[in-house]
């Protein structure tokens, strides 16, 4: 009896089996709702000594989901196991030959044979030769999961070939001889009938799981007529991203499906191992001047001769000291940013593809060894009031955001002694294809934390300008002449970080030396770049430590502008003009012309004096362009604004409030002849007989401006906009674009900023919650999972025409 209770306390009260570790089992007392709902079972009833008091976890998770879908007033599409009856102990227990078998490893119906009766002796028929064949997998599967009916656990009844295993359970050349017979059959029918037998096999599994009403016989049919939902780990992931889903989020969708029996998506672990292989950390490349091969993988591949890098898919915290034996004190900044080589690479490593197609199409074999010349523009942007939650021990950083991306916008390849584009996005301003390099919480007005985000930015362009890379692509090591531009800067920070001093100082132009009183305005026209880093570089090593002994005046003559030692090491011609600000600041430029108008002030300076009449203008101007064009200009961004102002269509309504008709005239004059200079800037393309007569044109429009309107002032961009736009686009180491190069991609990316720092990061750490934006926005301006979203969308098909692209709604039938 003892036996008997020790074999009922290791055996599942549902389905019988012998549960051997205490983890796979648990107490029938916590599930009595359950079982009371499913088997009809009250626990009030049980007897010790017959009835076991545990349960296993296959049984206790089955009977919790039809429980659950019981309360949920739905018909559990599972199979539930079926419950054993447990009887008192006697000479024939099945409990104690069940427990006995176990304990000695030897299964109850493999004992002596008995000798009485000639149904013992086994049978010379081929189904019964297969059997015996079939010897040791049955009895390696028989005593598994599952504990044999009492008839077939008394000893001596029936031998092993007697006791057919599942074709599952059994080697593949043992279930095919077991089954030669009826697929030969299938064969000769559909022979006759001329039928398929892969469909007439299809069908009759269907038929059968539909009659036993097993939920598999829709993926059964959806695998016969090839319409399968199922989207790999790499579908899953552009999903998630593209359409900016938290990980928390994908989970409980997850979870929801899988609890239906729908394994459309792929688990979360592997789309969390998937995204390290989009990071920077997982690319080969080398870099000319190198001496051995760069390889930034987790995969070893190569010989031993190779170099193998450390392997980080973590970006870098710029808050870790390069000299621990130093010091000093840090600036006050959290900061994560990529290495720059390892991102380009990674970025030129997946455009790869349609760099590929771009080269078919021109008719060049992508596997000659080629090199291609790739134009990539960088820059920075410091965000204003980001309102941080900051917890307390962070309570003392600014608020305040500093970021840096670049791009890939052209790559060329030459054929025939002539350049041909193989690459070139479709809109190089856009968010999407505007790489992020840095994400930090920074004030970049104050030097220190300036010097530590661009310094390392800074050095790897050094490096990378002009240098060839070869990106290892497959069985392909493409070689790239890189060419980069630092023109996504606005003029602040160019002349705070270049070592130039501020806007408002007497030298206006950061690429020459125009002045603001002397020649920019009298000497109009005559200008082209004449600053370069060099200079800057030596004047503010002079003006350090003077040796002349010269006074402030002396020395603010030879300085000419420059004010400080430069961080941006890059020259003037890779500078030129960032067309969004030079949009932004013309904006505000023609709007305090235009209410200057309206309130007759002929002075650009606003002094005490004219305040009142100029606020006066303002509020009646703002009030006139809600009320026509429906414009709040106090609340618009000063992009957005921009691009009203300059459209031809709004320009009656702007200077509707102008009283004299004559000023009015002259100002509309003016306003279209600044339209067609900002379209030719402004152009991917622009025209060469445009880009020849640019300069004549922008003269003549700043000359109206100075005989018409003497007393508006001269702004930075103005200057620019007339003087330097000609020379940057006839250089022929130039972009021939500036609108191309322009930083809007990256002041576009604020808001993303915002919305991944608020929703997508984690709250409690500062580094880790940056650490999680660069990660996610990384992710989100890939081009390969860009490229994967896309064709998916395209795998919508109409139920009407059937056709791929649309659905029914958009249908053009």
């Amino acid at each position: 009896m003892e036996e008997h209770i020790s074999a009922l306390g290791m055996m599942c009260r549902i389905c019988g089996q012998v549960i051997t570790s205490s983890k796979n089992r648990s107490s029938l007392a916590r599930y009595r709702t359950e079982l009371l709902a499913v088997y009809k079972l009250n626990l009030d009833e049980e007897q010790e000594g017959i009835h076991p008091s545990i349960v296993c976890n296959k049984c206790r998770r089955q009977m919790q989901r039809a429980h659950s879908s019981m309360q949920q007033g739905k018909q559990y599409q599972g199979t539930l196991p079926k419950k054993r009856d447990f009887s008192a102990h006697d000479a024939s227990c099945w409990v104690c030959s069940a427990h006995a078998a176990y304990t000695s490893h030897i299964h109850p119906q493999f004992g002596e044979p008995s000798t009485s009766g000639i149904s013992d002796q086994p049978s010379t028929s081929s189904q019964d030769s297969a059997l015996q064949s079939s010897h040791a997998t049955a009895k390696r599967s028989l005593f598994g999961k599952s504990v044999p009916d009492p008839g077939l656990a008394s000893h001596g009844k029936k031998h092993i070939w007697s006791v057919k295993a599942s074709l599952s359970q059994v080697r593949r050349d043992h279930a095919r001889r077991r089954t030669k017979e009826a697929s030969e059959w299938i064969t000769d029918f559909c022979e006759k009938q001329k039928e398929s037998k892969t469909d007439v096999l299809y069908f009759l599994l269907c038929e059968n799981l539909k009659e036993c009403s097993d939920s598999r016989y829709r993926e059964v049919l959806a695998s016969w007529s090839k319409e399968t939902n199922d989207l790999s780990a790499e579908d899953c992931l552009a999903m998630r991203v593209t359409t900016k889903t938290s990980k928390s989020h994908y989970e409980a969708q997850y979870k929801k499906f899988r609890a239906k029996g729908i394994s459309i998506l792929k688990p979360p672990h592997a789309l969390n191992e998937l995204e390290k292989t989009f990071m920077p950390g997982n690319v080969r490349f080398r870099l000319e001047g190198g001496t051995d091969v760069i390889h930034h993988t987790p995969v070893k591949v190569g010989k031993s001769h190779a170099h193998y890098g450390e392997v980080s898919f973590e970006p870098l915290d710029l808050n870790q000291e390069d000299h621990p034996g130093l010091e000093t004190p840090f600036p006050n900044m959290k900061g994560v940013a990529w290495p720059y080589p390892h991102a380009l690479a990674k970025t030129l490593e997946e455009l790869d593809a349609e760099i590929t197609a771009g080269m078919e199409t021109a008719g060049i074999d992508p596997d000659d060894d080629l090199c291609v010349l790739t134009t990539i523009k960088d820059g920075a942007d410091g965000m204003g009031d980001i309102s941080i939650t900051k917890s307390v021990r962070e309570r003392l950083l600014p608020d305040k955001a500093f970021r840096a991306a670049f791009a890939v916008i052209k790559c060329e390849v030459v054929k025939d002694g002539e350049r041909v584009t193989v690459y070139e996005p479709d809109a190089p301003d856009s968010t999407f294809i505007t790489r992020p390099l840095i994400e930090a919480i920074a004030d970049e007005n104050n030097r220190a934390s300036a010097s530590v985000l661009l310094d390392g930015m800074e050095q790897d362009r050094v490096m990378l300008q002009s240098k060839e890379m070869a990106v290892n692509v497959g069985a392909v090591w493409r070689r790239h002449k890189l060419k980069i531009f630092n023109s996504m800067i606005d003029e602040k920070l160019d002349r705070a970080n270049g070592g130039l001093q501020g806007s408002g100082s007497r030298y206006i132009c950061t690429l020459c030396h125009a002045t603001t009183k002397d020649s920019a305005k009298t000497d109009l026209g005559s200008f082209c770049i004449t600053r370069s880093f060099q200079e800057t570089k030596t004047t503010a090593q002079y003006m350090q430590v003077n040796p002349d002994n010269l006074s402030s005046a002396e020395l603010g003559e030879i300085a000419k502008g420059v004010k400080s030692h430069p961080i941006l090491q890059s020259e003037p011609q890779q500078k030129l003009l960032d067309a969004t600000h030079a949009d932004i600041n013309m904006g505000n430029f023609f709007k305090k012309l235009i209410i200057c108008e309206i309130a007759r002030v002929q002075t650009w300076d606003i002094t005490k004096d004219v305040k009142p009449m100029f606020e006066a203008a303002e509020k009646l101007f703002n009030d006139h362009v809600t009320q026509t064009i429906g414009l709040v200009p106090k609340l618009m961004m000063p992009g957005n604004f921009a691009r009203d102002v300059f459209n031809s269509k709004n320009t009656e309504h702007f200077l509707a409030l102008i009283a004299d008709e004559g000023r009015k005239r002259n100002l509309a004059e003016v306003l279209d002849a600044f339209r067609n200079l900002r379209k030719i800037y402004r152009a991917h393309h622009p025209d060469a007989d445009d880009v020849c007569t640019y300069k004549e044109q922008a003269v003549a429009m700043g000359l109206r401006l100075l005989t018409d309107f003497p007393y508006a002032g001269w702004p930075n961009y103005l200057h620019k906009i007339i003087e330097h736009v000609q020379e940057g686009l006839e250089d022929p180491e130039g972009p021939r674009t500036i609108g191309g190069i322009s930083g809007e991609g990256n002041e576009a990316a604020n808001k993303l900023f915002r919305e991944l720092r608020g929703h997508f990061s984690r709250q409690h750490d500062e580094t880790q919650s940056l650490r999680d934006v660069l990660w996610f926005h990384w992710l989100y301006t890939s081009p390969k999972l860009k490229r994967i979203g896309h064709v998916e969308t395209r795998k919508y098909q109409c139920s009407q025409c059937k056709e791929l692209g649309h659905n029914s709604r958009s249908c053009p039938n």
